[in-house]
């Protein structure tokens, strides 16, 4: 399986832990999104969900490879350099899943995502949208959208492994991306950080449960 197939097949995986809780419970993730605070920025988007039923899936899909960018962004500038292999190796985890974010319209001008050169493109687009999943978080856009959801699903499933699935699938598009052409200590020191945020979100998850 290539990588771009197997990054699309994991995308899938985040959407079906997160779909059915969304589509099925919505008022139960709004009440969430209400009682928690490090939850309660993603309330717009649980409201876009239950606005627009038809298109819960897309949405998450959306959410899903929004988190992806922010993650292989950050993965790219750890050492302040663009590498052309980090480039080339984002436009391949990202080729055959980047449909699901084209789905937003603005979008649809990068898709299909076929070359590198691409990739920086894209990027900034996204770091100057607004929307509720671009990347300009100073103006709206929600951090994190999909880690929140997948944390919403665990909490209402009761089920720590969720977030856990949801870590283990970023760790591996980080060390993908990072992997490509050596790893520095500023890189390093991403995955360590990205290690304490999984521990920290799965403590709250099993703090909440058991309260």
């Amino acid at each position: 399986m290539s990588v771009s197939s197997e990054t699309e097949r994991l995308v899938g995986v985040l959407v079906d832990d997160v779909f059915p809780i969304v589509k099925q419970r919505p008022n139960d993730c709004v009440r969430i999104t209400r009682e928690l605070s490090s939850l309660s920025e993603l309330k717009p988007l649980v409201d876009l969900c239950i606005a627009n039923p038809e298109q819960v899936r897309e949405i998450i899909g959306a959410a899903a490879v929004a988190q992806l960018l922010f993650f292989v962004r950050t993965a790219i500038l750890a050492d302040r350099n663009v590498s052309p292999l980090e480039l080339r190796a984002t436009k391949d985890l990202l080729s055959e899943c980047f449909y699901r974010y084209a789905w937003i319209e603005r979008y649809s001008q990068f898709h299909p995502l076929i070359d590198a050169e691409m990739v920086p493109k894209v990027l900034d687009f996204w770091k100057k949208d607004k929307g509720l999943l671009g990347g300009d978080f100073q103006s709206g856009s929600i951090i994190n959208p999909m880690g929140r959801l997948m944390m919403i699903s665990s909490l209402l499933l009761r089920d720590v492994t969720i977030i856990d699935r949801y870590w283990q699938i970023i760790q591996l598009v980080v060390d993908f991306v990072l992997g490509v052409d050596g790893s520095t200590e500023s890189e390093h020191q991403l995955k360590k950080s990205l290690q304490e945020l999984h521990r920290e979100e799965r403590k709250s998850i099993i703090d909440v449960l058991n309260s």
